[in-house]
């Protein structure tokens, strides 16, 4: 009986690792939300109560700084951790 218990962890915890690695990618950790706040001077924008750095640079896909979104829109992009700061590397409209 404990070692079904233990195979079913262990599958478990397979299963949920993937989850995890399929929403990161070279592009970086994929998210997927509402924009609650927009600073254009600063680049940065805040996305359900995260704060993101638009990246400077154009980078593959436009580069995030081609795009700045509104307040209210519903966006998908991808970031990384640089510094201490959470920078966009790629920026879209999320899909319905």
């Amino acid at each position: 009986m404990r070692a079904l218990l233990l195979a079913g962890v262990s599958a478990l915890m397979i299963t949920l690792s993937g989850v995890t690695m399929a929403q990161q990618n070279s592009s970086g950790k994929e998210v997927t939300g509402t924009v609650t706040s927009v600073d254009k001077q600063a680049g940065q924008i805040v996305v359900d109560g995260q704060t993101y750095q638009l990246s400077q640079g154009g980078g593959a896909g436009g580069g995030a700084a081609t795009m700045m979104p509104a307040a209210g829109d519903k966006i998908s992009f991808f970031y990384k951790d640089e510094g201490g700061k959470k920078v966009i590397t790629r920026i879209g409209q999320a899909q319905q």
